[in-house]
């Protein structure tokens, strides 16, 4: 004898996706969440300014700060204003997405990096920093 089939459970697609979005106001959360940690990665790098060095400042791990960066978790309103303080910026710069004018694009990434890098040569040998900084004046004056 077969058993009875189970009656197959409708799913109503409107309310799946509800549950995996979330509602209108988590997804502004999350919408602002991102907007900040995108700002906060900007002034960062803009400011030359490394993960730990800026969560050894602050007392974040270097792994929360990327999370606020990245937008998976909500930043604090005092933890945002000692970030607001140290960076040197005030706080209403993490949320004004006009401001276009601090953009940390690749090329300002590789600079930060490379100044860093010069940083550690003038420290260690003085000589080979001479000559170097001298040949970057030099390469410089020629397409002058």
């Amino acid at each position: 004898m077969k058993k009875p089939r189970a009656k197959a459970r409708r799913v109503d697609l409107r309310l799946w996706r509800k549950r995996i979005e979330g509602s209108p106001m988590q997804q502004r959360e999350r919408e602002t969440s991102r907007l900040v940690g995108r700002r906060l990665r900007e002034l960062r790098i803009a400011r030359g300014i490394g993960l730990a060095q800026l969560g050894e400042a602050v007392g974040i791990s270097y792994q929360g700060l990327q999370r606020y960066e990245k937008g998976e978790c909500v930043i604090a309103v005092p933890r945002l204003l000692a970030i607001a303080e140290t960076l040197g910026v005030p706080i209403s710069d993490f949320f004004d997405a006009r401001d276009t004018a601090i953009v940390a694009d690749d090329t300002q990434i590789a600079i930060v990096r490379l100044a860093r890098k010069l940083k550690q040569i003038e420290r260690r040998r003085p000589e080979r920093y001479r000559k170097l900084r001298d040949s970057i004046y030099a390469l410089a004056r020629l397409k002058e």
